[in-house]
């Protein structure tokens, strides 16, 4: 297992972004040179802002397209947070196989982390937009019901070259192309 720096995961977003290759085919490209990568290691920073609402901390994200159905009623803010700015690392949690959702997490807490919620994936949304632009990265800490009884999640991608804020369903299985969002258990919730 081989852990890619702050700085190798800037270039491969880049060469990814250049040659308009999906993270699949990267992925696979990788697994034909033997060489599997971990991207459980990149700490990102983050500063969250409980102060703002949610339609603040999405405006400054500057998003293309933002789903109507992410608001502080779907996703509401824990209380105890609100007021507060919180600084937290962050990690990007990925794997070269399809998993269960549920064990995603699973292994997120084996490391001693735990899922992003809401606020925080808006906040990595904007700080780190580019990111968005070749990887599509999940909050599994924040869901909502939906009406048909659907759970929701936080998501970040990029559709034609547009941002999305949108939700993706907690679905039984979750793709290798897919990135969860990590927050130390240490940290806030």
């Amino acid at each position: 297992m081989r852990i890619i720096s702050n700085a190798e995961l800037q270039q491969l977003a880049m060469v990814i972004s250049k040659n308009d290759i999906s993270v699949s085919q990267v992925l696979e490209l990788i697994k034909k040179r033997n060489k599997v990568i971990d991207v459980t290691s990149i700490d990102i920073e983050l500063i969250v802002d409980y102060s703002k609402s949610v339609e603040q901390a999405i405006s400054e994200g500057n998003y293309d397209i933002k789903e109507s159905d992410i608001n502080a009623n779907n996703f509401p803010v824990d209380p105890e947070l609100i007021g507060k700015t919180v600084k937290v690392k962050s990690r990007l949690f990925n794997f070269d196989e399809p998993l269960i959702s549920q064990r995603v997490i699973r292994e997120m807490d084996q490391v001693d982390y735990r899922p992003a919620n809401l606020m925080e994936i808006l906040a990595f949304g904007a700080a780190r937009p580019e990111l968005q632009r070749v990887i599509t990265i999940i909050a599994f800490g924040s869901r909502w019901e939906d009406h048909d009884g659907y759970y929701c999640l936080p998501a970040l991608h990029v559709c034609n070259n547009k941002r999305y804020l949108n939700t993706a369903l907690f679905a039984e299985m979750f793709t290798s192309s897919l990135f969860a969002l990590g927050i130390p258990k240490e940290s806030p919730k």
